[in-house]
């Protein structure tokens, strides 16, 4: 921040997300740090300075250096040889461990909480650091209000196609899930429901059922996903994004996720109102509802959206 002349302070820079060719054969390759896939990002600065964007490569997950201290200046990166060697540029210095998998630290961490896990998402410990892994689940009306949705759409789906039955994909919303595991229903079985989460503790606590990682920055573990369907057709997308999260990456994921489908599915994404002019420009598809969505866990906020 720095102070104008008037005595206001503005702002001097600000991140932007750079869309990155995933799918052109001919692009620099994503790095990886120790939690999947990063995404490409610039520093763009607002001072009137003339000084050109500086891009560099971050964590897809942690949006602040607490969670990963992963930053590689993307011209560097760039250069295959460097590529090669596997060598990672973070705030700390060079570090050798660009390869790293994640799956490593997920079964390390189900190892810990496979004794621990509780009965249901309420009752679970949330996380809270909102630049990365902050956990706010919807209060009853919520869950009620969007599971109608969703079991509406599967009615008409039924009627209008009665096979094959498309799934349910649950992205960051733990509760809906487990509210659409307990409902006895025709139009959309329980086994045709995936709920797609960062928090290994979902694979302990629903285990038996269709659980995935899957970043919705950087579609970092789309293959996963796709290895529990038995077939290709998805008819609703339920989306709960961290506050904070580029819409351009998100928009971007759900097109991968999305790739190649017959029918147009049902997509409802939960973000707060005064974003709705930016939904539109990157997901042109979405309207905004007239609805109030609540979360139980929020301490400051029960029902901002």
């Amino acid at each position: 921040m720095a102070e104008s002349e008037g005595g206001e302070y503005v702002r001097q820079s600000a991140i932007e997300f750079i869309l990155h060719p995933l799918d052109t054969p001919s692009a620099v390759p994503a790095p990886r740090c120790t939690h999947g896939s990063c995404i490409l990002l610039a520093r763009v600065f607002a001072d009137f300075s003339g000084r050109p964007p500086s891009f560099f490569w971050s964590c897809a997950t942690h949006r602040s250096s607490k969670g990963c201290t992963v930053h590689i200046d993307a011209a560097r990166w760039s250069q295959a040889a460097l590529r090669k060697q596997g060598w990672l540029w973070t705030k700390h210095g060079t570090s050798s461990a660009t390869q790293a998998d994640s799956g490593h630290n997920e079964l390390s961490l189900k190892s810990s909480v496979s004794h621990h896990a509780p009965e249901t998402v309420a009752k679970l410990s949330t996380l809270s650091d909102d630049k990365s892994n902050a956990q706010y689940f919807f209060d009853r009306e919520a869950t009620e209000f969007i599971m109608s949705l969703v079991l509406q759409h599967y009615g008409e789906l039924s009627i209008a196609s009665p096979s094959p039955i498309p799934y349910a994909l649950f992205w960051g919303c733990p509760t809906l899930f487990e509210s659409f595991l307990k409902r006895p229903q025709t139009s959309c079985p329980s086994e045709y429901g995936i709920l797609a989460d960062l928090d290994v503790r979902f694979r302990v606590m629903f285990e038996g059922w269709k659980v995935c990682n899957l970043n919705m920055c950087s579609a970092d573990g789309l293959e996963s996903m796709q290895s529990l369907m038995s077939h290709k057709h998805i008819g609703a997308v339920i989306i709960d994004p961290p506050f904070g999260i580029p819409l351009p990456a998100l928009a971007r994921s759900l097109h991968h996720v999305l790739l190649k489908q017959e029918r147009q599915p049902l997509v409802c994404l939960i973000l707060p109102y005064f974003l709705e002019s930016a939904v539109t420009e990157f997901l042109p598809g979405l309207r905004m509802l007239d609805t109030r969505i609540g979360y139980s866990t929020h301490r400051k906020h029960p029902a901002v959206h």
